[in-house]
């Protein structure tokens, strides 16, 4: 999926077959007469223990032929194992247990929930606009690091609140992906602390706009532009005060079945990715067009 931020191994085999070519005596050639009558060669013969031309001959078919036969069972051998493997036998003088293989599948991109999900009660102290006890909700999971949730922040969200503040409850909360966001946790930690100064939604929209900014030591310098108390922000932010909350976050949107973000629940019925305005707006009418 191409509007969101989700969360992806291969072996290979080595073999060596031993080459002929050094260890591989040359057969001598016979010598020339100087007359004009060719030499009449001597029958070889298997048994012969004189001739060193026969000999040579001899010696050097049999390590040739020793070397082909060791590098075809060789060729032979291999061969087999990776069908074996392939086909999910058990390789010679192995045990079969009786347990089927697992067929290996790849990775494949985050998809949503099938049908409404219940999540759990919004609370007053959960970060929220708009109107508290309405019968519509609209729940977005989001990262501060992630450019998608940047771009449905600014866009479709925004134009949403916009909208529909007075008849739909908006509530934002963490889920940072740290495999591949390593500032977004402590940036969900600050927008907590920020929280304490009433600036949670100030700090995040900041955070957003200077999203190529953000590490750790960007985090005070956001405070400063929002104008907090920049000592008790920066002591909540340095104790980790937060760190269980936003934690607590995640797990919810692991609960939920969220895999990506921005990951948005309508009413329960998920919306991933930065999705259109239109796709959001009808969502939302849906809901509140309901009985």
């Amino acid at each position: 999926m191409d509007s969101m931020e989700h969360t992806n191994d291969t072996s290979a085999h080595e073999g060596a077959t031993p080459s002929p070519s050094a260890e591989t005596p040359t057969p001598s050639m016979p010598s020339m007469s100087t007359t004009s009558e060719m030499p009449t060669p001597m029958p070889a013969s298997p048994m012969s223990s004189g001739g060193s031309t026969n000999g040579g001959s001899t010696k050097t078919a049999f390590w040739l032929g020793l070397l082909a036969g060791v590098a075809a069972m060789s060729i032979i051998g291999l061969i087999i194992t990776v069908v074996l493997l392939v086909k999910g036998g058990s390789l010679p003088g192995k045990t079969d247990t009786g347990t089927a293989p697992t067929p290996s599948t790849a990775p494949t991109a985050p998809t949503a929930p099938k049908g409404p999900v219940t999540l759990k009660p919004i609370k007053q102290d959960d970060h929220w606009v708009g109107k508290f006890d309405s019968k519509v909700q609209v729940v977005t999971f989001t990262d501060l690091q992630c450019p998608f949730c940047k771009r449905f922040e600014e866009g479709a969200l925004k134009q949403a609140i916009a909208e529909y503040k007075d008849r739909v409850l908006f509530v934002t909360k963490h889920f940072p992906l740290e495999n591949i966001h390593p500032y977004a946790k402590r940036a969900g930690e600050a927008s907590e602390c920020a929280s304490e100064q009433g600036k949670f939604f100030e700090f995040a929209t900041a955070v957003f706009a200077q999203q190529d900014k953000l590490n750790d030591a960007f985090l005070p310098e956001v405070a400063k532009q929002l104008k907090l108390d920049e000592k008790k922000f920066n002591d909540c932010l340095n104790a980790g005060k937060y760190r269980a909350k936003v934690e607590a976050g995640t797990q919810e949107g692991f609960e939920a079945g969220v895999e990506g973000t921005p990951a948005t629940f309508v009413n329960g019925n998920s919306v991933y990715g930065a999705v259109p305005y239109a796709d959001l707006k009808a969502m939302i009418e849906t809901e509140l067009n309901k009985k």
